[in-house]
């Protein structure tokens, strides 16, 4: 579990229809996403569709669900291969980007505060984040006994510490959840949407409430009772504070949250010492250019370049999580001709990288052209602050 020495406040700003909620850790504003009570399809929601084509050359299929464009269905590994005609019980894993329809899957999930259901899956798994040994292997054996016949099951980070019986409890309600899913995909007419993934502002508040959270700051809407109920629902050990601000001031600009979301908007972001990153986004992938810009010399070319691309680091990582930026990741930084240089600059990008919940990855090192590969997992689907 993370530190609670760190201050981690959530502001919520805005009532149902709009609200804009920020993560603010050690007083920077971290995370923000703007969410609304959307009608169109989200990231988790679930299916009964029906399939119209299948391609065995890119094993793939695509699959009405009700939507302006077919789904577009990958054949993954384990999973049934379906035939034009036949129903498919799937899972929004992606939201059209472009020209493309949403992108779905079989691999289903029903999870809570405590523990994710994958039925089909296969195996217990216990969050990386809990890090002691022997609750680790106590939560393991507690998930074995738990787990039913043709399902996964993770023990997510909120059950450290947890009983026997508050564990049983939420698996009890997940499968209880899947049977009432696999009944009703029986007698549903495809394409029909059966559950409906929950409101991402919720989604939001729930994930930094089960990390930890110092306090909630909310105006606006319904919100002190919505969050109250949401964590005590969720089971939420040692729930926050929830505090209603009665001022005018809107609190995104009380708070530095709005001059956050400008920033987030920008192509250039510039930095401290001068140095700038430009942000560029197609459908693949978001490339990010290092640039001097007006940073004064520092000792050597070398030396300059050096401190450039260490502070680079650090606002590449604040930056992919403040914008919500997922995929492929390509950082063109300054060029390093010392490889003590190169390892100490990617030290400092996974050193910032690492309290993201997004799962970046760096691969390899710096390439021969002085690329910085990455991935990272989209955390929100209605983007992130750049709404």
């Amino acid at each position: 579990m993370e530190s609670m020495a760190m201050d981690r406040l959530l502001v919520v700003d805005g009532d149902e229809e709009r609200a804009v909620l920020a993560l603010i850790e050690n007083g920077k504003v971290t995370e923000v996403l703007s969410a609304g009570e959307c009608a169109g399809p989200r990231i988790g929601d679930v299916y009964l569709g029906r399939v119209q084509q299948m391609y065995k050359g890119i094993e793939a299929a695509f699959v009405d669900i009700g939507l302006a464009k077919n789904a577009f269905l990958p054949i993954e590994d384990g999973c049934p291969v379906p035939r034009p005609g036949q129903e498919a019980l799937v899972r929004i894993a992606k939201l059209p980007v472009g020209d493309k329809g949403v992108r779905v899957t079989q691999a289903l999930e029903l999870s809570d505060a405590l523990l994710a259901l994958m039925p089909g899956g296969s195996g217990v798994g216990v969050s990386a984040k809990i890090s002691d040994r022997q609750e680790r292997e106590r939560l393991k054996g507690l998930g074995e006994a738990l787990c039913p016949l043709d399902c996964g099951l993770v023990l997510r980070t909120a059950a450290e510490g947890r009983s026997e019986e508050a564990l049983a409890a939420a698996c009890g309600s997940l499968v209880a959840q899947w049977q009432s899913l696999r009944e009703a995909a029986r007698y549903a007419p495809a394409p029909k949407l059966l559950r409906a993934a929950a409101y991402p502002g919720e989604r939001f508040a729930l994930d930094q409430a089960i990390v930890g959270l110092s306090r909630v700051v909310v105006h606006g809407g319904d919100w002190v009772e919505r969050l109250a109920a949401l964590f005590e629902k969720a089971g939420i050990k040692s729930p926050p504070l929830i505090e209603c601000y009665e001022g005018e001031t809107p609190l995104r600009l009380l708070y530095p949250i709005q001059k956050a979301m400008d920033t987030s908007h920008r192509r250039k972001v510039w930095l401290p010492g001068g140095g700038a990153l430009v942000f560029d986004a197609c459908e693949a992938m978001t490339v990010i250019d290092v640039n001097a810009g007006k940073q004064k010399p520092k000792g050597s070319m070398e030396e300059t370049a050096l401190a450039v691309n260490l502070e680079a680091m650090g606002e590449v990582a604040a930056q992919l999580r403040l914008r919500d930026i997922g995929g492929i990741v390509v950082i063109d930084a300054i060029d390093l001709r010392e490889a003590k240089h190169r390892e100490q600059m990617l030290a400092e990008l996974e050193r910032a990288l690492a309290p993201d919940r997004g799962k970046p990855k760096v691969y390899g090192g710096v390439s021969a052209l002085g690329l910085i590969q990455m991935t990272r997992k989209r955390l929100y689907a209605e983007g992130g602050a750049r709404k």
